[in-house]
């Protein structure tokens, strides 16, 4: 991302909303697949997401993670509960209003043009996915594993989930996302905090 470029994101926000732009300044229209530096997909990734994207109900969705041993086994056993997590959202997705988060998130370019990634929170996944709920969009199950990496050392899962937590609690305070979202947000917080001492 150009050093110049300035818009109200930060962080990944800031280049996230940077190639927004680029690609609607080339007329894309099309659909666009996140994934970070640690996460890997497969054949059957490529394959749910894709025919998601040609039939699925729904411009806006997730599917579940697997998570590999990175090095430390209580922050794998950690990621555990977030495989479970996403086994049960399958379920939730289908009322159409389920929260989705960055990794393995699918989304209709028309969807990200309109919202943007103009957001100063830790968790940026978080506050878009509560914009586009609100915005009136569905969201949908394109049930394709990507597969993650879990952090290397136990410090780097505390940071992890620090940063996560600040980022929950700015998007239950913030503006622009609904009352059941922030329900919603505050609950995972809560779990979070509670599976963290078990």
């Amino acid at each position: 991302v150009p050093e110049e470029f300035q818009c109200a994101g930060k962080y990944k926000a800031r280049s996230l909303e940077f190639v927004r732009r680029v690609r609607t300044d080339e007329g894309y229209a099309g659909w666009v697949y996140f994934i970070d530096e640690e996460n890997w997909v497969t054949g059957q990734t490529v394959k749910a997401i894709t025919h998601f994207a040609a039939y699925g109900n729904a411009k806006f969705a997730s599917g579940p993670l697997g998570f590999n041993n990175g090095g430390s086994h209580l922050a794998w056993l950690g990621d555990s509960l977030r495989r479970a997590e996403a086994r049960i959202s399958h379920l939730e997705h289908h009322f159409g209003w389920w929260p989705v988060h960055g990794d393995n998130m699918l989304l209709n370019f028309e969807v990200e043009k309109e919202i943007g990634w103009e957001f100063k929170e830790l968790t940026e996944d978080v506050q878009f996915s509560g914009h586009v709920l609100r915005k009136g969009y569905r969201t949908g199950w394109h049930g394709g594993e990507l597969q993650t990496m879990s952090p290397t050392s136990l410090a780097d899962f505390i940071k992890q989930r620090r940063r996560w937590f600040r980022g929950m609690l700015q998007c239950i305070f913030s503006k622009g996302v609904g009352v059941r979202f922030k329900l919603i947000q505050a609950y995972f917080l809560l779990s979070g905090i509670i599976m963290a001492f078990i």
